[in-house]
């Protein structure tokens, strides 16, 4: 299970795992902390990185897709 909070950008997540294995059951906790950026600070993050970037708003599976090329000049 995982609980969520939300500090401005950032979003802290604590994911409680329980693993069952013949005669021991063993419970630990992963912290995260993630943070959430506009597609705009994304791809101007792309952009001072040297690359090309658009951005396809679908993406493979509907959640969006960022696509970076390194200009030919800078091979």
């Amino acid at each position: 299970m995982t609980t969520v909070e939300r500090h401005g950008k950032i979003v802290d997540l604590s994911m409680h795992h329980m693993v069952g294995r013949p005669g021991n059951i063993e419970e630990f906790v992963e912290h995260h902390q993630e943070a959430m950026h506009s597609v705009d600070e994304y791809v101007n993050a792309f952009k001072r990185a040297g690359l090309d970037v658009t951005y396809d708003e679908e993406g493979l599976i509907g959640r969006g897709l960022y696509i970076g090329v390194k200009p030919e000049e800078q091979f």
